[in-house]
């Protein structure tokens, strides 16, 4: 079996798993608010806990699995840069609390 085929077999064939690849991804991405938004309540005031850039990174990265499998350029160009831009956000969050 050729690596093309082996590649478009696994990663553009549609199933559930993709779908709930997809859905995580979502889940991950879209609650990181609501974590952050309960986290700023309990303090009384505009919080960004240190699981927020974790559930981003986590969350884009999944978005950008599932963005190649699609295989939509537009989808793909707007989750490239996000699970770089978030990983620097652990480092330099790590760096502080380490100072």
């Amino acid at each position: 079996m050729c690596l093309a085929c082996f590649h478009g077999f696994i990663i553009y064939k549609e199933s559930p798993v993709w779908t709930a690849v997809g859905l995580i991804g979502n889940a991950i991405f879209g609650s990181r608010f609501l974590i952050q938004w309960l986290h700023s309540e309990k303090h009384k005031k505009i919080i960004v806990p240190p699981i927020f850039w974790q559930m981003s990174f986590w969350g884009s990265l999944l978005a950008l699995f599932y963005a190649f499998h699609i295989d939509k350029l537009p989808v793909i160009l707007g989750a490239v840069a996000l699970p770089f831009i978030y990983s620097r956000n652990i480092v330099l969050q790590r760096r502080q609390v380490a100072a």
